[in-house]
């Protein structure tokens, strides 16, 4: 595959393109993206364009990148995933942290409208 550098002035074609290609969806999160919300996702290492992403989505993956060099820079962000998965799949213990209850008691009454849940205004 032959590599291209994309101008500035091509951007705006590109995200269409890369919308129509991912027929209107987020490459990350999968929801609808629009043209003029999505942002063009790249590799910071190689500069080769992965997706048009949801301006979030692309800062998300930016954050987890970072915090996986954080963990260490001998595992991959593909093994410092998994190892996360892992981490929130293992049973918790019976012990329960002092900051859950006052999150309860902080937590707003709610009220429930057939099969919908809505926050009581004050």
């Amino acid at each position: 595959m032959k590599l291209r550098l994309v101008s500035r002035s091509e951007m705006s074609q590109v995200r269409e393109i890369l919308h129509r290609l991912q027929k209107g969806y987020c490459r990350l999160c999968r929801k609808p993206v629009s043209i003029e919300d999505g942002v063009l996702d790249h590799s910071k290492s190689t500069g080769r364009i992965r997706g048009l992403l949801h301006r979030s989505c692309n800062t998300f993956e930016g954050k987890i990148r970072a915090a996986c060099r954080w963990m260490g820079k001998t595992r991959s962000v593909e093994e410092n995933l998994k190892l996360l998965i892992e981490y929130l799949e293992l049973d918790p213990t019976s012990l329960i942290h002092p900051n859950y209850m006052q999150e309860i008691r902080r937590a707003k009454p709610r009220a429930r409208v057939g099969n919908t849940v809505h926050n009581k205004r004050s």
